[in-house]
This record gives structure tokens, sequence and C-alpha cells, in this order.
């Protein structure tokens, strides 16, 4: 092995993680410059047929669904 390698194997890895980071910089910016333009209401629109969808296909239930876990960990802690 040649004694600059590992030298140059920090480098790499410097430059790596330095990429890494700008690429999450300007991967953030982009996001936010793309939220700020998002049409909400259109948005919803957009999904309102999906959500009228799960409605009419869904079960309606009587209870918020936290009594089925709470059965089990009765059952577990005997």
């Amino acid at each position: 092995m040649n004694p600059t390698e590992p030298a140059r194997e920090t480098a790499r890895a410097r430059a790596r993680v330095r990429a890494g980071r700008e690429a999450e910089q300007v991967t953030a910016r982009l996001r936010r410059a793309a939220l700020r333009t998002v049409d909400t209401a259109a948005a919803v629109a957009a999904l309102e047929p999906a959500y009228r969808a799960a409605r009419q296909q869904g079960r309606s239930r009587s209870t918020a669904g936290l009594v089925e876990p709470q059965n089990w960990f009765q059952r577990a802690r005997r």
C-alpha cells in the first residue's frame, strides 16, 4: 500500500461528505421553492375523488381504533 493512499481516501471521504451536504442544501431550496408555488385549492380538489371513494368503501368504526391494541396488551401482560 502506498503511504499516501490513506490520505487520499480521507480526502475522498471528506469530498463525498461535502458534496452530500451541498446536495442536501440544494434539495431543501428546491423543496421550499416548490412549496411556495403550490396551489392548495387545486391540490384539495385533485384529492377529493379519492377522499370520497375512501369514505364510501371504508367501514365505519364505533371506536377510535385503540380498543383492539389495548386488548392485545392486556393479553400480553397475562
